[in-house]
C-alpha cells in the first residue's frame, strides 16, 4: 500500500486584502491497483480596508466587515479502477449548499446540490498527526483552525 498526505497553510497580506489558504491533498493506492486521491481547498478572502478600530465599531460595522469577507471551498475527489476514472467535484462559498459534479470517465454523469455539513474531511486530525510529527504544539494547532 502506498499512501501521502500534504497539508498547506498560507497567508498573505497585500494592499488591505488579506488572504488564507489552506489546501490538503490525500493520496493512497492500495494492493489492488485501486488509486484514491482527495484534493480539498479553502480560501478566505477580506478587504481589511473596511475593518475599523474595535472601539469604533458599531452594528453597522460589523454587519459591513461580513459583506468583505468570503470562504471559497472545493473538493476534487477521484477513485482511479483500471481504465475506470470516477471524479466528483464539490463547490461551496460560505458554508452554503456543496454544488457537485460526478463523472464517470470525463463525462458529466450527475449534477446536484447536497447540504453542505453533510461532507467531512478528516482534516483536523492529519493536521494533529503531522504536528505530533513535526513537535507542535496540539493547542496552537486547534487555535489557528
Amino acid at each position: 500500500m502506498k499512501k501521502s498526505t500534504t497539508i498547506t497553510y498560507n497567508i498573505e497580506t497585500c494592499d488591505g486584502t488579506s488572504r488564507s489558504e489552506l489546501e490538503y491533498k490525500d493520496y493512497d493506492k492500495d494492493e489492488k491497483g485501486i488509486e484514491n486521491i482527495l484534493h480539498y481547498k479553502a480560501m478566505n478572502v477580506r478587504n481589511e480596508a473596511s475593518i475599523k478600530a474595535i472601539s469604533d465599531r458599531n452594528e453597522a460595522d460589523c454587519k459591513a466587515d461580513n459583506e468583505t469577507s468570503e470562504l471559497k471551498e472545493s473538493f476534487n475527489r477521484i477513485c482511479k479502477v483500471d481504465d475506470r476514472i470516477n471524479e466528483t467535484i464539490g463547490v461551496s462559498i460560505n458554508n452554503n449548499d456543496w454544488n457537485i459534479r460526478e463523472y464517470k470517465n470525463h463525462k458529466l454523469d450527475k449534477k446536484y446540490i447536497q447540504e453542505y455539513d453533510t461532507i467531512q474531511f478528516n482534516i483536523k486530525r492529519d493536521l494533529l498527526v503531522s504536528s505530533e510529527t513535526i513537535g507542535v504544539s496540539k493547542d496552537l494547532e486547534l487555535a489557528s483552525l
